[in-house]
């Protein structure tokens, strides 16, 4: 079994909200990165070894031949995690899904297809789900008053993400405070 090296941004903000959507509340969900290529570089990195890590979520993981392709992964129970890269607008189109996590927002072309944004189009995905659509927006770049990223800090809630303690099942906060993950919080 891997070892969780989760340490940062990515992992607190993105992977751990994946995981509890798709294992907690049984929701389908999307990981859009700055091009398909990156996606699965995140999956085969970062979300992969999180599940193998995890005695909870490591029996999840369907065999390879009926885990879908790379593009749509399908767990156990029946949910799956759409791949998308924000290069392609046909990609972002063909989904529906309540929770769309945007990862590395600022570094998304303006436009692309004519069609707007990336996390715009992703955000319309959700449209279906009314009573619970998530888009969820991260970049570790530095940002500006013209990035993306500031631009839906000012426009959001400013929420915080409570997460059950997997010893207890009391919720807390999930803090992003420069520490280190020793494994998922899933």
């Amino acid at each position: 079994r891997r070892r969780f090296a989760g340490k940062g941004k990515t992992e607190a903000s993105i992977i751990n909200p994946i995981l509890y959507a798709l294992f907690h509340l049984l929701q389908d969900c999307a990981y859009v990165n700055k091009s398909q290529d990156k996606t699965y570089q995140i999956w085969g990195k970062k979300i992969l070894p999180a599940l193998e890590a995890s005695e909870t979520l490591v029996d999840r993981l369907l065999p390879r031949d009926e885990a879908g392709n790379k593009a749509l992964r399908n767990f156990v129970g029946g949910v799956g995690l759409y791949m998308i890269g924000a290069d392609s607008s046909g990609a972002l189109s063909s989904i529906t899904v309540p929770y769309v996590y945007c990862d590395e927002v600022d570094e998304y072309e303006q436009d692309v297809g004519g069609k707007g944004h990336p996390a715009d189009q992703a955000a319309k995905r959700t449209r279906a789900f009314p009573d619970d659509q998530r888009l969820v927006v991260e970049t570790s770049t530095v940002t500006t008053p013209e990035g993306r990223i500031w631009r839906e800090l000012n426009r959001g809630t400013c929420s915080l993400f409570f997460v059950p303690c997997l010893g207890c099942g009391t919720y807390q906060v999930l803090t992003r405070d420069g520490g280190t993950l020793e494994r998922p919080i899933v």
